[in-house]
């Protein structure tokens, strides 16, 4: 019983059919790889993809507002030649006019944006700087300015017409780029779906095939595990090393039931149910069993008014990589052994009385009419000889007496095991 606990423990073929099939889990593995793949691409595109639209965003409104801070420019010109606004608000105009325009050509680590990357959009950009230059120095330079007015807004005016078609041309190459966005996620999504419908098809399906027949072997193994062992009167008791039960045959429930009550339920703790008067001897068993060691003695039950003899196993149980997972009771019927022991120990102790009988009664009863036969043969005359047979004859009766006696010793000693 021993060696079949072992065997299904740690030896059984079906808990490793998924170990063994080799080329099912490296296509797993594969097609695992496979899906954390394209989720890594997806999510780094999509990220890549909502950064440049910000920073194209970012660039469009930038340069829209170069269109305003130039017109913004031209009325508050106009409205210093009208002494209505100070020319310190018509620099700051000026200043926020060229540092848009420094960022839409070199970047800016204050609002996160990188340089227009076009190339001819950058160059037109470009162009517009003496522009802006000469612009900001003469509103600097005001009220000395040597630029007239009517030049500054020639200036202003050539500068929004271009700066409309490069607002016109920074909207186009972002919505360009979020049309190959678009393509480009679609074409992920179709790649995606055919990845995913052959990893279904040709892993995930097998691998849930190879799951199922694995599970089915592991119930039918389980159910000839349960029949061999309800098939013995042999009681069997495996529990796991916190002391939870995790099986018992029939024959163990009746014989616990019967003897000392008890009624267990798969993931009961055995330690805690154990009658108080075995508690200790069960916690040095355990103790022992665990550390790698088997156990067998022999225990008595009270069954239905009478006593009955068990021979109570305890060994370790391994699983296939030779680690301990728990330890297995075996309880086995020697009853009608030590009940056959016990007869034969009192035909034994009668056969001792017997021939103590036969030593000491019998022989001294035969000796004593071997005696009187010797005297009786010595004796001359026949009323002496008379004399001496009558004394025979008690020790006759005597010894007759003795051997009925042994007789009955002898019969009884023979009879009907029990």
């Amino acid at each position: 019983m021993e060696q079949e606990l072992r065997q299904d423990s740690g030896d059984s073929t079906w808990a490793s059919n998924i170990r063994s099939n080799k080329p099912l889990n490296r296509r797993y593995s594969l097609s695992v790889i496979i899906a954390i793949s394209l989720l890594v691409i997806n999510a780094f595109y999509i990220h890549h993809s909502l950064t440049q639209r910000r920073e194209d965003g970012t660039q469009i409104n930038i340069a829209g507002r170069q269109r305003m801070l130039s017109q913004k420019l031209l009325v508050e010109l106009y409205q210093v030649q009208l002494d209505s606004l100070s020319f310190e608000l018509v620099r700051a105009t000026a200043t926020v006019w060229q540092a848009g325009h420094r960022a839409l050509l070199q970047g800016s680590d204050y609002i996160s944006i990188g340089p227009v990357r076009n190339a001819t959009l950058h160059d037109d950009l470009d162009k517009l700087s003496p522009t802006i230059q000469s612009v900001v120095h003469a509103v600097e330079s005001l009220p000395d300015s040597t630029m007239a007015y009517g030049v500054i807004s020639q200036k202003l005016t050539g500068f929004l017409n271009q700066m409309d078609r490069i607002v016109f041309q920074l909207e186009r190459e972002a919505g360009n780029r979020l049309s190959a966005f678009l393509v480009i996620e679609v074409g992920l999504l179709v790649l995606s779906m055919v990845i995913i419908f052959i990893e279904v098809r040709y892993v995930y399906m097998p691998f849930i095939q190879s799951l199922q027949e694995s599970t089915k072997k592991i119930e039918t193994q389980r159910a000839k595990f349960e029949s061999i062992m309800n098939s013995t009167e042999d009681g069997i008791i495996y529990i796991d090393l916190d002391g939870n039960l995790i099986n018992i045959n029939q024959a163990a429930h009746k014989l616990l039931r019967d003897s000392i009550s008890l009624s267990l339920e798969l993931k009961s703790n055995l330690f805690q149910q154990v009658p108080c008067i075995w508690q200790r001897a069960f916690q040095i068993a355990t103790q022992r069993v665990l550390a790698g060691r088997s156990i067998r003695a022999e225990i008595t039950l009270p069954i239905n008014g009478d006593t009955r003899w068990l021979m109570a196993s305890c060994f370790p149980v391994y699983n296939a990589s030779q680690e301990l997972i728990g330890m297995a009771v075996n309880l086995v019927n020697i009853d009608q052994q030590k009940r056959n022991e016990l007869h034969i120990k009192n035909q034994n102790r009668r056969f001792k009385v017997i021939a103590a009988r036969q030593s000491h009664d019998l022989r001294g009863k035969l000796a004593s009419i071997l005696g009187l036969l010797r005297i009786i043969r010595l004796e001359d005359t026949h009323q002496g000889k008379l004399q001496l047979v009558d004394r025979l004859e008690p020790l006759a009766e005597q010894m007759d007496e003795v051997i009925h006696e042994i007789v009955a010793e002898t019969q009884l000693s023979e009879g009907p095991q029990v």
